[in-house]
């Protein structure tokens, strides 16, 4: 936990998203991803994978701040899931070629939106999940 006032957060060039449950907000930079709370109290947890983070969604099925499932998008083109404070690659298409992610929106459908300099890309948010759940049974 830390002071908002930090100067450290101008190092890391944070994006801000309120949260769902209106209690504050979701901050996501270069390594790190965190919330502020509605005193003002920053909670970081620090990522050596994530890189220029340029989009976050908090998920619908998010309950609480202990218990989110934020999606993110990085710079990159790269998606992650973060549950409960894990970090998870999500495996996308390598024919969508996205190489430049900029912003990233869930719906109340079941989709996920990526902005990219070259149009918008739609997912289904239930076939990434299982994209990742079969990702991570293909490494056990």
């Amino acid at each position: 936990s830390s002071d908002v006032c930090s100067s450290d957060l101008a190092s890391w060039s944070p994006i801000v998203v309120p949260a769902r449950d209106g209690n504050g907000f979701w901050v996501a930079g270069r390594g790190r991803l965190g919330r502020i709370d509605r005193s003002g109290s920053l909670q970081l947890r620090s990522y050596s994978q994530l890189t220029e983070i340029t989009g976050i969604a908090e998920d619908a099925a998010s309950t609480g701040a202990d218990r989110a499932v934020l999606w993110l998008c990085d710079f990159s083109g790269r998606l992650w899931l973060s549950r409960s404070g894990a970090l998870t690659p999500v495996p996308i298409r390598k024919d969508l070629a996205v190489n430049d992610a900029v912003s990233l929106l869930d719906d109340h459908m079941g989709r996920l939106w990526m902005g990219t300099s070259n149009g918008v890309l739609v997912f289904d948010k239930l076939a990434l999940l299982r994209a990742v759940a079969q990702a991570a049974q293909a490494c056990v």
